[in-house]
């Protein structure tokens, strides 16, 4: 027998595994990310008033709003991995479904005798790229739009004894719409003024980004962590940014985690990442 493909070190670390609860429930499904795509688009709603002898309206902000588009694919290695991951498929299908009441007024059909009690709300994070950038936490919203495509070409089992496909590939993408949960804009920050007498700003939280660790981690980290321990300077951003300190154990001034340009020793980069696995 054929020797299994060897899994990536982070395959089954919760940060590289993609994360979404429903809320009203609190039943969660888990996915590997075998990324495909992602983007993050933010959409900022101003509204026009047209004034007489004016060439452009007067515009009156409203929002920003955020929303989030993933892709990845749910790849099975054996049959019962590919049983898994339908269920995991079913799970997430489910969870576009609100919840509602036991049936009222001793009404004898379920059908037409429950009402809506909540909506299909959900959490989802996955590494730096959806989380709540002042805890780390999931962000909360829910879902536009999701498809998945069994990819028919990459073959399938056969899932019991009446012949169900139970494919081995589906291509997947999610549409989440944010739901902010905290502050998204700036506020004068605590202490007033800064040291050349002008307005000191910060984002999201009145705390310093210098003297509160959670002001700094908003700074630094909305809307994707990444960051470091970059603590921007406002109203000066010429400054420069105080020095990283992000692992770096072979000191070649590259840090180890992202070493993947050309030239890269593949066996010292892996030796390093376990390393690295192992402290953290």
């Amino acid at each position: 027998m054929a020797d299994r493909v060897k899994q990536p070190t982070f395959f089954n670390d919760s940060n590289f595994l993609i994360h979404i609860t429903h809320i009203p429930t609190n039943k969660k499904v888990e996915f590997h990310s075998w990324l495909t795509g992602f983007t993050d688009a933010f959409s900022s709603t101003w509204q026009g008033t047209p004034v007489y002898g004016r060439m452009d309206d007067l515009y009156t902000f409203a929002k920003t709003g955020r929303v989030i588009t993933i892709s990845f694919d749910v790849v099975a290695a054996d049959i019962n991995e590919a049983r898994l991951n339908q269920a995991r498929l079913n799970t997430l299908t489910q969870f576009l479904y609100p919840v509602y009441s036991n049936p009222v007024a001793g009404g004898s059909s379920r059908e037409n005798s429950q009402v809506l009690k909540a909506a299909p709300l959900l959490k989802m994070k996955f590494n730096s790229l959806v989380r709540n950038a002042v805890d780390g936490s999931e962000l909360v919203g829910f879902l536009n739009g999701f498809t998945y495509a069994p990819d028919v070409n990459a073959g399938q089992f056969f899932a019991n004894k009446d012949k169900d496909f139970a494919y081995q590939l589906h291509n997947v993408q999610l549409t989440f719409n944010v739901l902010h949960t905290h502050l998204t804009g700036w506020v004068q920050a605590e202490g007033g003024q800064g040291a050349d007498g002008r307005v000191t700003y910060s984002f999201g939280k009145a705390d310093h980004p210098t003297q509160s660790r959670e002001g700094a981690r908003l700074n630094a980290n909305y809307p994707h962590g990444g960051a470091g321990g970059y603590i921007p300077k406002y109203p000066n951003p010429q400054d420069p940014p105080p020095q990283l300190t992000v692992p770096d154990l072979n000191n070649d001034n590259v840090a180890d985690a992202w070493q993947t340009g050309v030239g890269t020793n593949q066996d010292e980069a892996d030796a390093k990442q376990e390393a690295i696995t192992e402290k953290t």
